[in-house]
């Protein structure tokens, strides 16, 4: 009988005094290219309210990178949105993927 290997579970949410706060991990990107078909240097933003996290960017690793980096988020009330961005790194500015 073969084993499964099972997912990973999700991080726990953690209390920090009064406010909830919520740990993302970015772990890996498929099929990435920009529209002229180049490869990318990828990284991803991740935003919570006014709190922002940038991934490293992961050069040469075109259309799958992988990051496996942590951010841990203070999520005030009424907060609905977790936004992911990925860009592309290229001399020194970023443009969307």
């Amino acid at each position: 009988m073969e084993a499964k290997a099972s997912r990973p579970r999700p991080e726990p949410v953690a209390m920090a005094g009064d406010a909830p706060q919520l740990a993302v991990r970015v772990i890996r990107g498929r099929d990435l290219t920009l529209v002229d078909g180049r490869p990318c240097d990828p990284c991803v933003c991740v935003a919570v309210e006014k709190q922002r996290y940038t991934t490293q960017v992961r050069t040469g690793a075109a259309a799958a990178p992988e990051w496996n980096e942590s951010f841990l988020f203070s999520v005030p009330a009424g907060t609905k949105d977790l936004v992911l961005t990925v860009s592309d790194w290229s001399g020194g500015k970023r443009e969307r993927v």
